[in-house]
């Protein structure tokens, strides 16, 4: 088994960079202890190549029904970074495909329903 090194931030929730798993180290209080080790579980899910649509589907079905999950992005607005396409790792940019698919449906969605009522 490949060892994960795990580092704490500030900003975000979660992700996987090759061989480390950045969390939000407000998951390390007592409130948040089954949401940590689960996060973790989850990042290790996801595959080892970049972005593929079975990490796409992993984080799609992971989050649907996590009340605590929500709870900690509702009082944490620095784990909003999350949800931005672009953002940097290590001083480096990095350009999140699963979150640019969920904008792009997103922002269709909501033109379809404009155009729809209007």
């Amino acid at each position: 088994m490949i060892s994960r090194r795990i580092i704490y931030s500030d900003k975000g929730i979660a992700n996987r960079f090759g061989n480390s798993i950045v969390l939000n180290k407000k998951l390390k209080q007592k409130e948040y202890k089954k949401l940590h080790d689960e996060i973790i579980e989850h990042e290790l899910g996801h595959t080892s190549n970049g972005f593929s649509w079975h990490d796409f589907k992993h984080d799609l079905n992971w989050v649907q029904h996590k009340k605590l999950y929500w709870k900690f992005i509702l009082t944490t607005p620095k784990s909003w970074f999350q949800f931005s396409p672009i953002y940097y790792h290590f001083g480096e940019p990095y350009i999140d495909i699963s979150l640019i698919l969920y904008w792009l449906f997103i922002i269709s969605l909501t033109i379809l329903w404009w155009v729809i009522l209007f």
